[in-house]
């Protein structure tokens, strides 16, 4: 295969998201490879924490924002009027499609999808890759596609994406299965639902996402002062999802029950759930016991990692955490709920334990067997680092997408 230097278009819904460490790896892992990458984001986040490579690999500056749609619907028009007219010196093509889209094709073609077209169209009217992250994404992708803009869409689906599809049903993803070239699934979770949605099973690549092993090598667990303390980590967004109440709970029943165990339970992340968790913790009188520590860095991690003894996932849904990688790779013992595709990367009895959803007396159950039986942690630990390493290597997992894009960029029919 002749290899050459691509240039790759982002279609993402917010970036830097510090949550979203898989993307960001992916991107600096292309540029690594000598790709040329652009991203488009619809917006910014409202978090002032910024992984470290977005900075050293200078990303926002390679990044486009989506202009502010005005609310008036007057304004609204003056302003889809103006952009028009500014997007027809750089590709008029792109703009009369998009206009015949809008008024003949689409019945679901919004202003927000015009301004979308219309602010792509300014920048470069020819990619080799237009890359997706989420179904909401691919079906922006598409739009460029049924509007002339040159790529190939390759769009990667996660757990958000396949939950929406399941609650509306997959038909909201018709058009992105009708123009993607290619369609990325991190798991067979996601493959069964992609499949159920309509999606053409001869376009699904099996694709996960990864971690950088190496930044998460741990020469050996940081003791504290007090070595009778058992500290227990979560890192996650606190939402329902994750439900991080089932975690609470379950320590709660673990001290009624062991009165005498020495724990801190350190919750990591942010989100609309922080109030609520508090109070939850007030109320069970753990608020001596169980921190929430708010958003930390991907750098700060490793460091985090090494303070701990367990690792637990409480999910209520998941896709494929990057967490959960995360902790194996630096050989953490983890407890998580058999959920979405977690299976795949915890082999229950052998890189951790897996326990029901919504179940915090297992939670309890499964935390005091690792307390009671060290050598059995210390033995999953080593086990899921092996597993990390040889599944989820993002170094690997980037050198893989690179050789897809080269496929799918020297095929025809762009």
């Amino acid at each position: 295969m002749t290899r050459r230097k691509l240039k790759i278009a982002y279609l993402l819904s917010s970036f830097p998201q510090i949550s979203e460490t898989f993307i960001l790896n992916q991107i600096t892992g292309l540029l690594d490879l000598g790709h040329e990458v652009e991203i488009f984001s619809e917006k910014r986040p409202d978090s002032f924490c910024i992984h470290q490579d977005v900075i050293r690999y200078q990303l926002l500056a390679r990044t486009k924002y989506l202009r502010t749609i005005p609310v008036s619907k007057f304004r609204l028009r003056i302003k889809a009027f103006l952009a028009s007219c500014q997007a027809l010196m750089f590709s008029p093509s792109v703009v009369f499609c998009a206009i015949s889209v809008l008024v003949f094709k689409w019945r679901s073609f919004t202003y927000e999808d015009y301004f979308w077209a219309i602010d792509f169209a300014k920048f470069r009217k020819r990619y080799d890759i237009l890359m997706c992250h989420y179904g909401m994404m691919g079906n922006r992708g598409a739009l460029l596609k049924e509007i002339g803009v040159h790529g190939k869409l390759c769009v990667m689906f996660h757990g958000y994406d396949i939950r929406t599809g399941i609650a509306q049903g997959g038909n909201i993803y018709r058009r992105l299965f009708d123009r993607a070239d290619a369609i990325l699934s991190i798991s067979d979770y996601n493959y069964r639902h992609l499949v159920q949605f309509g999606a053409n099973p001869e376009k699904i690549i099996y694709h996960p996402v990864g971690i950088d092993v190496d930044k998460f090598r741990l020469e050996g667990r940081a003791q504290t002062t007090d070595k009778s303390l058992i500290r227990i980590v979560t890192v996650a967004r606190l939402v329902e999802e994750k439900g991080i109440e089932y975690a609470i709970e379950g320590l709660r029943i673990l001290r009624e029950r062991r009165p005498d165990l020495k724990f801190e339970y350190h919750i990591y992340g942010s989100g609309g759930l922080h109030q609520k968790l508090m109070r939850l913790i007030v109320d069970c009188g753990q608020e001596k016991h169980i921190f929430l520590q708010g958003e930390k860095k991907q750098e700060e991690l490793p460091l985090l990692f090494s303070q701990a003894d367990i690792f637990l996932l409480p999910s209520r849904v998941e896709a494929l955490p990057v967490c959960l990688m995360e902790a194996g790779a630096c050989a953490l013992p983890v407890v998580a709920t058999d959920v979405g595709s977690i299976r795949e990367i915890v082999v229950d009895g052998e890189t951790g334990c897996l326990v029901p959803s919504a179940d915090p007396r297992k939670i309890a159950e499964k935390i005091e067997f690792f307390i009671e039986k060290p050598k059995e942690g210390k033995r999953m630990g080593q086990n899921a680092r092996k597993y990390v390493s040889q599944h989820y290597n993002i170094k690997t997992l980037n050198q893989k997408l690179s050789d897809l894009f080269q496929k799918l960029s020297g095929s025809r029919n762009n």
